[in-house]
């Protein structure tokens, strides 16, 4: 690999390292659209990124476990139907043609941006309390979390993108506190992403010099985005971020269309 592409890859994972996290969101909709704009097939593109939320998702989410934001009731229904979903999206996707990946890929960054924006603003303004958390676990079902993990499980293993922004934002729209939507999240991702790395990595749809430099560049960063989680009100950061994601997507489909 180049010297300049490995130092693209580094930064790439570094960004979307930090971003997850931030949000919970990010890793893939950063790494896949920033992959395929630095030449990478989208199939390596997607495999590699969701070979990578499985090395590195565990790191955000044992820091927000620590933080006290991970509920069990939550968490079990995301992993189990996420993997279910994530397995499915995988299996479709890796017999759909490089072009329209490229432009799905395109169009579900943009919509991960957009949810970002929208919904996040208010994801780190929450208290932790007993009460309030109680409270709000009343509001959002074990049956319309799992649904929402089926869904944004598709999106994961399909596109590599979709399980933050999609999934994070349905639950907080939910009645799911934004901090435990976030934590449970990262903490059940690696387990979803793995369902889908699986099939990819058996059809070569992973590369291990693509991985190793995002793996290096987003291990430490996500440790540093879930710090700052915890300690910085991030309406300003998430509004930058969903706008850079939007911005991302809409580079994949106009370097399609040219």
């Amino acid at each position: 690999m180049p010297a300049e592409v490995l130092v693209a890859t580094l930064l790439v994972g570094a960004v979307g390292g930090y971003l997850g996290g931030v949000v919970g969101a990010g890793i893939g909709a950063t790494v896949v659209p920033g992959l395929i704009l630095l030449g990478v097939n989208p199939v390596i593109a997607i495999g590699s990124s969701l070979l990578l939320h499985v090395l590195i998702a565990p790191l955000g989410g044992i820091s927000h476990y620590k933080f006290g934001h991970i509920h069990w009731r939550i968490f079990l229904p995301l992993l189990l139907m996420g993997v279910l979903g994530a397995f499915i999206g995988a299996n479709v996707s890796i017999h759909l043609p490089a072009e329209v990946l490229k432009l799905l890929v395109g169009v579900s960054t943009i919509t991960a941006g957009v949810l970002i924006t929208v919904r996040y603003p208010r994801a780190n303004q929450h208290i932790l309390t007993p009460a309030s958390l109680s409270e709000k676990l009343r509001i959002a079902s074990m049956p319309t979390v799992a649904s929402i993990a089926l869904i944004a499980g598709l999106s994961h293993g399909a596109l590599g993108t979709g399980w933050g922004p999609l999934g994070v934002s349905l639950l907080i729209l939910a009645g799911v506190l934004p901090h435990t939507a976030v934590g449970s999240s990262l903490l059940a991702r690696s387990f979803v992403a793995l369902a889908g790395a699986s099939t990819y990595y058996f059809l070569n749809g992973v590369q291990a010099d693509i991985v190793l430099p995002l793996l290096a560049g987003g291990s430490i960063a996500i440790l540093l985005g879930a710090l700052t989680a915890k300690r910085l009100p991030p309406r300003t950061l998430k509004l930058i971020v969903g706008v850079a994601v939007i911005v991302l997507g809409a580079s994949v489909l106009i370097k399609q269309v040219i």
